[in-house]
Order: C-alpha cells, then sequence, then structure tokens
C-alpha cells in the first residue's frame, strides 16, 4: 500500500484525533420551515452499490445497485437471441433489498447499456478482443439498427409487467478511454439519438450520457472534461436526461502514495494527470461542463466509484477513503445536483476493485463504515459542501427537522484509525438530557452539547455552579452518580437503529485527559467496571447537566472520534466467486 503521510504520532494538547478521518465539526442542526429550505434531504437512492457476483447481493444498506457487468455484450452474445439472466438476477437483489418502488414497480437499479460491441456487430475485427469467452469490439457497430434491436429487447424486457422497470440506464462506459469506446463523437451521438425515444418510451426510466473516467482538467488527452465537452457539443445533450461521470481519483499504477479523495494530488503523482482531481474537484468540473454545453438544469450522476484495484490495501486507510469519498459526495447532493454517489464494487476479494466483502461475504472494516455513514446521512439535508480550511479540517453541515446532534473529527493529530467507522448521529430528544451510547448529552434539540465527564474532578477544574431552576451542577452530579450502587446500564436513546460491526464512537474528553479505554463488548457496560459504564456514556444523566447559557460552538472543542471495537455480524453465506466484468 502506498504510506500516508504522518500516520505515526500523537498529539495530546487538544483533541485525540486520527489523521486518516481528516474531518472536523459535522453538524446536525434545526431545519429551516418549509417554505426557506432550498436544498433537499438525501435519498437512500443516492447511494448506490454495484455487485457483480449475480449470487452475491450487497450486505450494506443502498438505495440503488449500481452498474455491474455491461449489458449489450453480456445480454445478446449472438444475434438476436437474448439472455437476461445475469440482469434478472441483479433486478432480483433489488427486489429482495426493498429496493423496488411499488407504486410504479420501478427497480432502482443502474444498467450501462455497453461497454463495447458484440464481435458479430462489427466486420473489421481489428478493435475486437475477447473478455470472458466473449468477442468484444471498441468500434461503433456497422449496422445501426442491431444497436436498436437490443435497446427495444431489453426496454421490452424491463417494462414493468414481467419485470420491473429499470429507473437509469447510462448509454456507454467510459467513452473517453480507448480500452472502452475508438469510435467518434457523432458515432457516439448516433447510438445516443437511437436508444433515447425507446428509453423515453417508458416513463419511468431515464438514459444519461456516457460516462466519462481519469483526470479531469485540461492536461491529459484523456481529460474527461475535454471528451465530454466534445461529445455534448456534437449533439448528445440532446438525447440525455442527467450527466455521467465515474469518480476515480487516480491512476491505478505507480502513484504512490495513492490520493485519498479530497487531494487533488500527492508527491507521487502528476495532479490532473496521473492523480485525477479530487472527488470534489471532479464533480464540480464536471457540473461545470454540463451546465455550459446543454445539461443545464439537469441531474448528474457519479455511477462508479471508489479506489480502485489493489491501489489502498491497508484496513485503516480503506476505513477512512471510503468515509471521507461518501461525506464528500453527500456534501454535493444539492448544491450540484448530484443523486448518484456510487460505490464499486461489492465482490470477493479475488475481483479487487473498491473491494468492501470478506472472503465470508460479510462486510470488511470499510464495508462496515459505508454502511453507519449511509444510516448517519439518510434523510440529513446538506445545503452547502463540505469545506476544506487550509489547516486541512473539514466542515460538514447537515440539518434534519426536529434537532440536531454534533460530532467532530479534525485533522490536527496524527494516529492511526483502528478498524471500522461508526459514525452516529440522529435528531436528539426533545425536553431532557440524557447521555447516549456515542457520549454525548443534550437537554433538548437547541442544547446538545458534549459533556467532559470527571473532568471537575480529574483534571482539577472549578466546580460549576447549579443552573439556575436549583438542579445539581456537574461536579455534584458526578459524586452523586459514582456514589450510587452499580446496576445494569439503561439502553441509549437514539434514533439511528443498532448496528454490529467494528465502530467509531463520539466520545467526549477532556482537552487534556489521555483518551480512555472502551469496552470492546459491542460498546455496552463492562459490568466488572461500574465507573466505566458512567464514563462511556452509557448510562442515563440526570437531568440538569447543563447551563442553558453553554456558548453554542464551545462544545465542539471536547468530542474526539474514538474506537469502539465491535464484531462483524454474521449472514451465514457461503463464500463465492464473482464473475469478471464482461
Amino acid at each position: 500500500m502506498a504510506p500516508v503521510a504522518g500516520q505515526e504520532g500523537f498529539v495530546s494538547n487538544r483533541l485525540r484525533l486520527f489523521e486518516l478521518l481528516r474531518w472536523m465539526l459535522i453538524v446536525l442542526v434545526p431545519a429551516l420551515p418549509a417554505a426557506a429550505q432550498t436544498a433537499t434531504p438525501i435519498p437512500p437512492e443516492f447511494f448506490s452499490v454495484s455487485m457483480i457476483n449475480a449470487k452475491d447481493s450487497p450486505a450494506v444498506p443502498m438505495g440503488t445497485i449500481g452498474h455491474g457487468d455491461f449489458a449489450w455484450q453480456r445480454i445478446e452474445q449472438v444475434k438476436g437471441t437474448f439472455d437476461f439472466t445475469l440482469f434478472d438476477a441483479y433486478v432480483a437483489a433489488a427486489q429482495a433489498n426493498g429496493l423496488v418502488d411499488a407504486a410504479t414497480n420501478t427497480a432502482n437499479v443502474a444498467i450501462t447499456l455497453a461497454a463495447g460491441t458484440p464481435g458479430w456487430a462489427v466486420a473489421d475485427k481489428s478493435t475486437c478482443g475477447t473478455t470472458n469467452g466473449v468477442s468484444v469490439c471498441t468500434a461503433p457497430p456497422d449496422n445501426l439498427q442491431d444497436w436498436k434491436d437490443f435497446v427495444t429487447a431489453l426496454l421490452a424486457h424491463y417494462n414493468g409487467t414481467a419485470k420491473p422497470h429499470i429507473r437509469i440506464y447510462e448509454l456507454w462506459n467510459e467513452f473517453n478511454l480507448s480500452l472502452w469506446w475508438t469510435g467518434t463523437d457523432a458515432q457516439l451521438v448516433a447510438l445516443a439519438q437511437a436508444a433515447y425515444p425507446i428509453v423515453h418510451a417508458d416513463p419511468n426510466s431515464i438514459l444519461l450520457t456516457p460516462s466519462v473516467a481519469g483526470p479531469v482538467g485540461t492536461a491529459s488527452p484523456h481529460s474527461g472534461v475535454t471528451h465530454m465537452t466534445s461529445y455534448l457539443q456534437a449533439g448528445g445533450a440532446a438525447y440525455a436526461d442527467g450527466g455521467s461521470f465515474h469518480g476515480y481519483v487516480g491512476a491505478q499504477n505507480n502513484v504512490n502514495p495513492f490520493p485519498m479523495p479530497e487531494d487533488d494530488g500527492t508527491a507521487g503523482c502528476t495532479p490532473f494527470v496521473t492523480c485525477y482531481g479530487s472527488i470534489v474537484t471532479k464533480a464540480t468540473q464536471m457540473r461545470a461542463v454540463f451546465d455550459q454545453t446543454g445539461l443545464l438544469g439537469k441531474p448528474m450522476y457519479q455511477t462508479e466509484g471508489s479506489w480502485g484495484n489493489g491501489t489502498v490495501t491497508d484496513s485503516n486507510t480503506q476505513t477512512a477513503w471510503i468515509t471521507r469519498f461518501t461525506l464528500l459526495q453527500a456534501g454535493l447532493h444539492s448544491s450540484l445536483n448530484l443523486q448518484l454517489a456510487a460505490w464499486f464494487t461489492w465482490a470477493q476479494p479475488a475481483f479487487g476493485w473498491g473491494i468492501i466483502e470478506d472472503a465470508s461475504g460479510n462486510p470488511t472494516a470499510a464495508g462496515a463504515a459505508y454502511r453507519e455513514v449511509y444510516h448517519w446521512l439518510v434523510g440529513a439535508t446538506l445545503a452547502q459542501p463540505c469545506t476544506g480550511g487550509v489547516d486541512g479540517t473539514w466542515t460538514c453541515s447537515l440539518t434534519r427537522p426536529g434537532g440536531y446532534v454534533e460530532g467532530c473529527l479534525e485533522h490536527e493529530g496524527e494516529r492511526d484509525l483502528h478498524t471500522g467507522a461508526r459514525l452516529r448521529a440522529g435528531p436528539r430528544p426533545h425536553g431532557d438530557d440524557d447521555v447516549d451510547h456515542r457520549g454525548c448529552v443534550g437537554r433538548d434539540r437547541h442544547q446538545a452539547r458534549p459533556y467532559r465527564r470527571e473532568h471537575a474532578r480529574a483534571g482539577g477544574r472549578p466546580e460549576h455552579r447549579p443552573d439556575p431552576d436549583g438542579r445539581p451542577g456537574r461536579a455534584e452530579r458526578d459524586a452523586r452518580v459514582h456514589a450510587a450502587p452499580a446496576g445494569p446500564a439503561r439502553g441509549p436513546r437514539h434514533v439511528l437503529p443498532e448496528q454490529h460491526g467494528p465502530a467509531l464512537a463520539l466520545l467526549p474528553i477532556a482537552n487534556d485527559d489521555p483518551p480512555r479505554p472502551v469496552s470492546a463488548q459491542h460498546g455496552r457496560p463492562d459490568e466488572r467496571a461500574p465507573e466505566r459504564r458512567v464514563r462511556e456514556g452509557l448510562q442515563r444523566e440526570p437531568r440538569g447537566v447543563h447551563g442553558r447559557d453553554a456558548p453554542p460552538r464551545r462544545r465542539v472543542q471536547d468530542c474526539a472520534l474514538r474506537q469502539v471495537p465491535e464484531r462483524l455480524s454474521e449472514h451465514g453465506r457461503q463464500p463465492v466467486h464473482p464473475s469478471g466484468l464482461g
């Protein structure tokens, strides 16, 4: 794996922080009234995971099944003979995961129509090769009718009667790379022009532009910005319901260190050549292309992205990588009209690309991180992109109706992140104080603040005066809690469902306190250590912890991202072997 600078060392002056998750302050604030709301909540459909093996459905939450294999070369290997078995399995996975809209019988599935032309449709075999025993060519078909017949058969199969409708069709895979396309822009526009009315005969389906991969900017001859601009100006904009691009941020070979999702480049690559641009830079530049060349106001979709194949192999870095990648794209949902953030892929480790599944069919630590970020973000609104400061800190502001919880992540200290990433957030209960099992306490949805446990006693902090209403101050409350006999911990009040898996917790610590150990029993109390049970925020605290005049921004200084080791739930599935991409 590419070394990540600064993984060693530890800063104890302020917050105990992890370099691999270089984020600060993800805040949920009270939602604006409906009339003033300018952004929309992130729907489940925003989160897409691709699957390769038809029998290996992703064991992480998602709202859309991303493209797996490519349709034409897989479905019509012989002219006029259509085999939909693999794609029916993708649709069946959508049905099994509740991803089919009952009102319209539309499956939240993305299908890429082609990544090459079947060999039988091309007379000149000079651009043809064999993939999984199938002849595939990068030239366009000799006869446009062959393409029309295929698209017609596909839409007739997924017509909402025998099989559900398909929500998203993408025209072609990565047309800016000669690995997939060597025709002209005019020839590709002709394919779009032919497919567009066939897809639009189904009101439940949309057709996207062909995707681009590789760098943005203008330095590379393979620039997605340059190729997409040329295609849309050649007439492609008239035959697209949205723009498509892929979210890879670096070349798969000879880039060391490999960029994190927020990096335009590293010391081991050339920006916008072998490093492709951060996911934010890519999305921002592609949005500008779409707006300036005929797709103004239409959504865009990131239909394939991850760290790629073998570029990030360390579990710690994978966990940080997928968390940042997902959060950054969530920040673009409203500001750039980004409607899909795809992860490629869910597959057995032998497949290689962006693997978040282990050999037993369970999520890896990175898969567990993805699961938790999904639960955290669905239903939240990010009106503005996450923003980065000159010191390396990043801020993401999330709103939810009914209240907020806040946590903080910051790039100031440098320390390895252990496994997993549980990021817990949700509307707080209105009206009383409680400490959830992630360690944050709030009087109500407007006064939620972290509680620095034991700091008054252990750190010599002056005792806090009682609240104006006569309820006990912090030091008095601490003494009372610790004097009470130990008993079973009360369950935490939280909005998001419990999940099993490696986890990160937002645990408050004093600015000069060392990190404290956390129970390894799923974050639950250690019955042999009653004080730890209180310290870890696993027991309800009395009311009146904080005064109402607590400065709203001071509280973010008291939270640090901490590790809660938890074991993965067992799914009981047998390992399966992915088929290769066609």
